[in-house]
């Protein structure tokens, strides 16, 4: 919009004038107690802390102007009436020029219990939970905004607003298996069965929403988040149909830049249970059968994908600049892995083997 347009443009880039070197601290601690019946308990505290790290911003940004407090990217036409125009940039001969330097750091603490059963009694069995917490300033994957709606750092003039949770903060983990060698004996129908489970349990994954340019950066990568209704309670009524509360955000002024935080949200956790039974059956000395017998989601969950992001469509001069509901605001519409990454729905599975 308005300003001419650029002699010169720039999609994406690295910006390597950045004489800094991204690097990770970590420091970890494990208590370990050995228990009665070949059982290992495990404690551990583990934390890293990146520093220097590239995250995605406009080295060309449009200037704002602040009243109020207030920063607005754009400015009354003073040519064509009702019309804004986006505020001239440092370097007018060029566009946006989004680039990655080290403008980004992380901090992420865990807590890491273990109890582990060595083979005794015909039982194997590991059981682990972590409870962590992630948080970083922006962040780069490849250009990639994933869930989290935009990879580059909304106000290039505020880093401070883009601190929140890292996209891949799980709060609760929980992790476990077991190998349990049934105690039938007598005969080949009998001897060799084999039970094993594995359980897989975790929260949801944190993620922001989105309204479009509707601050005009115009930029390949921003989609700035939208202003927050005091008080209101974005998980009321909280259902698959409904994951957040889209009456709780307004879009924010045209040209400015909403108070929502990144990664404000939680997405729906994820929950697999998987089961099989095993037998071995030995023929001779130098040939056996194994016949496999095997479930997977056991339960049958369903494990949801993120709910649409996408509050509001950014206004236009055909709108009068006011930013459009989204009607799909809130909902889910997919399943965890419904290309096929995962198993989505019970599954099960025979197979036969022959050794030798």
């Amino acid at each position: 919009m308005g300003g001419g347009t650029p002699l010169l443009s720039q999609t994406n880039g690295t910006y390597y004038g950045i004489h800094q070197t991204p690097y990770s601290l970590e420091y970890t601690l494990t208590l370990q107690r050995e228990l009665p019946k070949n059982t290992l308990l495990s404690v551990g505290y583990t934390g890293t802390q990146g520093v220097h790290l590239l995250a995605f911003h406009d080295f060309n940004a449009p200037i704002p102007t602040i009243q109020n407090g207030v920063m607005s990217f754009v400015h009354p036409d003073p040519v064509v009436a009702g019309q804004l125009d986006q505020n001239p940039r440092p370097y007018p001969a060029f566009g946006a020029l989004d680039m990655t330097d080290t403008t980004s750091h992380s901090h992420y603490n865990g807590l890491l219990l273990s109890l582990q059963h060595r083979l005794s009694s015909d039982l194997v069995f590991q059981f682990s939970y972590t409870d962590s917490h992630c948080i970083d300033s922006g962040y780069t994957y490849g250009g990639l905004g994933f869930n989290n709606v935009t990879s580059a750092i909304t106000n290039p003039y505020n880093y401070n607003a883009e601190k929140g949770p890292c996209s891949y903060d799980l709060r609760h983990v929980i992790a476990g298996n077991l190998v349990y060698a049934l105690p039938f004996k007598g005969n080949r129908l009998k001897e060799g069965w084999q039970f094993t489970a594995i359980q897989a349990w975790h929260t949801g994954v944190p993620f922001s929403l989105g309204e479009g340019d509707q601050a005009d950066l115009g930029n390949n990568f921003d989609n700035p988040r939208p202003n927050v209704v005091a008080g209101c309670d974005v998980y009321a009524n909280q259902n698959a149909h409904q994951w957040y509360n889209p009456a709780c955000f307004t879009a924010s002024a045209y040209g400015t830049v909403g108070n929502l935080g990144r990664n404000a949200l939680i997405g729906p956790g994820y929950v697999d249970t998987d089961i099989g039974i095993m037998k071995n059956t030995k023929i001779n000395e130098r040939l056996s059968i194994q016949f496999r017998a095997e479930l997977f989601n056991v339960f049958n969950h369903a494990n949801f994908s993120f709910p649409s992001t996408a509050v509001f469509s950014a206004g236009s001069i055909f709108s009068n600049y006011q930013a459009t509901p989204n009607p799909t605001a809130g909902q889910i519409t997919s399943l965890v892995g419904a290309g096929g990454l995962t198993n989505i729905a019970r599954q099960t599975q025979f197979s036969l083997k022959l050794l030798f």
